[in-house]
């Protein structure tokens, strides 16, 4: 992994492999294999975390995380997306949704908004704000609004795997770009304690409409894997 920064942001650098983690589970009909990667680029002070996950029933249906990533440096919100593909009902779904759920300063938020629209509406990707309520997916709906300040959604029939590196791009771009400002503080801990103690129920119930048995431990236990701090890093 690299990390390239136009005057005013990070140094071009090196992002060194810290850890790789791996989680295997069976529950009654469902099979969940996830690895979650951490990086750290040391000179920057940047940490990246990055899931590959399927979870999969015997009737066929799966969700699969391509890459979802939680990336932060000190002093700044965490850009978080969560990039994947399900089949359901014999129908493919690709989902991509990009945020920084504890940002605080109003700049970060114009900007990573901002730069987004610009790069999704210039390449006539159909997207809607997490901010909108009632235009995102259900399962958004279950994240608190104040974890959707900014960012975006963007959701299509099918499988579109190439759909998914472009949006990945733009999310570092406009995370980027947020890094070029001042910091804010942000409170890091308060989505990752989310994540573990209430999302992890959340997501019992929406993999349960999938046909699926994925216990809330399970997910709890990913959640820690992918969000919470490594010590080597402190």
């Amino acid at each position: 992994m690299a990390s390239t920064l136009k005057k005013g942001g990070m140094k071009k650098t090196s992002s060194s492999k810290i850890g790789e983690y791996r989680l295997i589970s069976q529950c009654m009909n469902t099979i969940s294999e996830q690895t979650i990667y951490d990086y750290y680029d040391k000179d920057n002070k940047v940490r990246t975390t990055v899931v590959e996950k399927e979870t999969k029933n015997k009737q066929g249906n799966f969700v699969r995380l391509i890459g979802s990533t939680i990336k932060h440096k000190e002093g700044y919100p965490p850009l978080v997306f969560d990039a994947g593909v399900f089949k359901a009902h014999k129908k493919f779904l690709t989902s991509f949704s990009s945020f920084l759920p504890t940002v605080q300063g109003k700049e970060h938020i114009h900007i990573f908004d901002s730069y987004a629209q610009e790069k999704l509406s210039k390449k006539k990707i159909a997207f809607c704000l997490l901010k909108e309520t009632t235009k995102i997916p259900e399962y958004l709906r279950m994240l608190p609004k104040k974890f959707r300040k900014c960012g975006f959604n963007v959701q299509q029939e099918g499988k579109f795997l190439g759909l998914i590196e472009e949006l990945k791009k733009i999310s570092f771009a406009a995370y980027d770009e947020v890094l070029k400002l001042k910091p804010s503080p942000s409170s890091v801990e308060e989505f990752s304690d989310y994540l573990i103690n209430e999302q992890s129920k959340n997501e019992h119930k929406v993999f349960k409409g999938f046909g699926m048995a994925v216990p809330s431990k399970v997910q709890k236990a990913f959640f820690t894997l992918f969000s919470e701090r490594t010590e080597f890093e402190q």
